[in-house]
């Protein structure tokens, strides 16, 4: 059988997901779906470096991080004809390897603010573990589905409205 790509797997996720909560809630979940706009243009990288430096990331990879998104020179290039270069002030590079994994250290407030909107939430346990963890959405980079009752989701897509208001994303 081949591989899964991501979006099939975020896909066959969801749907064991809502399959669950079927089980426990006998009814279907309200399921949302939100793209953020331009996310990766419009992330300021303050709020990286920041949750980096306070891991236990070595301060040379940090540094080398910090130069690789800072200290960078882009310019468009539309038929043949090159822009002037810019250094771009905001954002994570696109088509960078490292921009989904940086980009998720922006984003990963998000999460526990959602699952905080968890009333009724399918609840599942990791291998080898007792607690059980409540699970009522999926993030993939800027994609997020989140599902639960009508208003379970309205709490969760207010959560989400105030969370980017705070760090200046759309």
């Amino acid at each position: 059988m081949p591989a899964l790509d991501v979006a099939q797997d975020q896909a066959l996720c969801l749907h064991d997901l809502m399959h669950d909560y079927f089980l426990g809630h006998r009814r279907y979940p309200v399921v949302d779906f939100v793209d953020i706009q331009s996310a990766y243009d419009t992330v300021d990288r303050r709020v990286i470096w920041d949750a980096l430096s306070n891991l236990s990331l070595p301060r040379a990879v940090l540094g080398l991080l910090i130069n690789m998104f800072d200290n960078v020179s882009v310019f468009d290039l539309i038929a043949n004809h090159a822009s002037a270069a810019f250094s771009p002030t905001t954002g994570v590079l696109q088509g960078s390897v490292l921009s989904p994994h940086v980009y998720s250290l922006y984003i990963n407030l998000l999460p526990n603010l959602l699952r905080f909107a968890a009333t009724g939430a399918t609840m599942i346990s990791l291998p080898g573990e007792t607690n059980r963890i409540a699970i009522n959405s999926l993030l993939f980079a800027d994609d997020i589905a989140t599902f639960g009752t009508k208003s379970d989701v309205q709490g969760m897509l207010n959560l989400a409205a105030d969370h980017s208001v705070s760090l200046g994303y759309r």
